[in-house]
């Protein structure tokens, strides 16, 4: 289901133009943008094949953060919209055919080696199990992203970033994000694990190691600090939300104050603090805890 923007456009007459302009390109539907300031132009564009909006100069917004600035509404009645305008048919364009566009993963990306293996297990993890859950995928010893797990970030089935981990543990950066220039969304705008997630309700938790050891359900912001899109797709997409963060008092901190935002908006949340880092969790455990949330 993708949100049917041409659709709502129409029917609340924002007007929308997919080519005639400089910032219109084949498979986008385009619109002022009403977040940014500047020379006017059609800087908003919404993704007819991936299904979110893109200002050329301020970056991604979710849906249902276009839908109240347009209309003025509140974050309810966005939400409320968002899901009246789902479509299983979303908008074509009938003058210019499009192709998704195509996402490159770093260079020598291939199928995990027994070195990328051996990490996994090392940390208790089910290797097969997560190549079938997230699509990892490893590097060799060449090129920027060498010797690291790469962790492909989806957003409505595209690709658009990705993570590397390193598994040597001698690379002072352990986590290693793809080139802001090379990405179709920021990482730092979406959700990792949002694609697969269930129902209504979510785990939150700070990297993606910690969803990998929860599973499907749990989601991350890649870091404590959440920003205003992270917040408003947990807001479109949940009503019940389990924050998980790891026990250390900066993270304590900030996940008091994503929750109160949260509630702000009008979510159910719980903190669920633990003594550990999530990801160092018993698989066991972890089941556990999955299995008294969602069963």
């Amino acid at each position: 289901m993708i949100f049917d923007a041409a659709q709502f456009f129409m029917d609340h007459s924002v007007y929308y133009a997919t080519e005639g302009h400089k910032q219109c390109q084949p498979g986008w539907i385009n619109i002022p943008c009403p977040f940014c300031t500047g020379n006017p132009g059609y800087h908003l564009g919404y993704d007819l094949t991936a299904g979110y909006f893109n200002c050329w100069r301020c970056g991604f917004k979710p849906n249902t953060q276009v839908i109240r600035s347009l209309l003025l509404c509140s974050w309810e009645e966005a939400k409320t919209l968002h899901k009246k305008y789902q479509s299983n048919t979303p908008y074509r364009t009938t003058k210019r055919e499009f192709k998704k566009r195509e996402f490159r993963l770093p260079v020598g990306c291939r199928e995990l080696s027994p070195s990328h293996i051996k990490y996994l297990r090392g940390r208790n993890f089910n290797p097969y199990k997560l190549i079938k859950q997230w699509g990892l995928l490893g590097t060799g010893p060449v090129g920027r992203y060498k010797f690291r797990i790469i962790v492909p970030i989806y957003y409505n089935g595209v690709i658009v970033s990705y993570q590397g981990r390193d598994i040597t543990e001698r690379n002072e950066l352990k986590y290693k994000a793809c080139d802001e220039a090379g990405e179709l969304i920021h990482h730092k705008q979406i959700l990792y694990g949002l694609d697969q997630s269930l129902g209504d309700t979510c785990i939150l938790v700070e990297g993606v190691t910690d969803v990998w050891r929860l599973g499907p359900g749990a989601v991350c912001g890649f870091g404590i600090n959440l920003k205003e899109s992270q917040l408003s797709l947990l807001y479109e997409k949940f009503k019940r939300i389990f924050i998980m963060f790891d026990d250390d008092p900066q993270a304590v901190k900030e996940a008091y104050k994503v929750g109160h935002k949260l509630v702000h908006l009008g979510c159910e949340v719980t903190l669920n603090l633990i003594k550990d880092d999530p990801a160092n969790l018993s698989q066991k455990k972890a089941n556990k805890i999955m299995s008294d949330i969602f069963d």
